[in-house]
């Protein structure tokens, strides 16, 4: 996934809107280390963010799996107060969402 976000659908500042899937372009050298370099950023960024939740809530994490441990299945309700944690916004809309104009 990561791949794709920087070598086809232009999610990298630094690589552009720029389809590195092109095999002219692809076997350049430098366009293929910037995009590896890319690659192994978002998926370090993602790694810290997902490690920093954890971390964070772990002690809703450790009652929500021995809660689910007895009871296997928890409706949102449950998981909300079980947790103590409040969903909050999504930071990207559905895709679903987005209207083209």
């Amino acid at each position: 996934i990561a791949y794709n976000m920087v070598s086809r659908y232009g999610f990298s500042d630094k690589v552009g809107y720029v389809n590195l899937t092109d095999p002219s372009l692809a076997k350049n050298g430098e366009g293929a280390e910037i995009a590896f370099k890319e690659v192994q950023r978002f998926i370090q960024e993602a790694y810290n963010e997902a490690h920093s939740l954890l971390e964070t809530h772990r002690s809703a994490l450790i009652k929500l799996a021995k809660t689910l441990a007895k009871k296997e299945t928890l409706e949102r309700d449950e998981v909300i107060k079980t947790t103590g944690i409040t969903p909050t916004k999504p930071r990207f809309k559905r895709l679903a969402d987005i209207k083209l104009t």
